[in-house]
C-alpha cells in the first residue's frame, strides 16, 4: 500500500518536498511507517519524528493505528515553550 506524509515544522529531510509516499505492507500503523522514515532519512529526523503530533485523514492518530491504502498522513512537529 502508499501513504502520503506532509511534514510540518520538520528540517528538509527529503530536499525541497514537504510531502512524500511511501510503500508499505499491508497492515502496517504509524509506529511503522516511522520506521521507515528513519530508514530512509537518518536519526535525526527520528527524533522530530517521535516528539511529533500524527494526524491521519485529518483526525488525530496514535503510533499504533493502522494505516490504509491512499491514507494521508501529517507529521507535525510539537514545538515546547513558556
Amino acid at each position: 500500500m502508499r501513504v502520503t506524509v506532509k511534514f510540518f515544522g520538520f528540517p528538509s529531510a527529503f530536499g525541497r518536498d514537504n510531502a512524500k509516499t511511501f510503500a508499505l505492507p499491508e497492515g502496517a500503523t504509524i509506529a511503522q511507517l516511522l520506521a521507515v522514515i528513519k530508514a530512509e532519512a537518518g536519526p535525526d529526523l527520528d527524533a522530530f519524528a517521535q516528539k511529533s503530533s500524527v494526524v491521519v485523514n485529518q483526525a488525530r492518530a496514535e503510533r499504533d493505528t493502522v494505516l490504509h491504502d491512499g491514507d494521508e498522513v501529517m507529521l507535525m512537529f510539537t514545538l515546547g515553550g513558556g
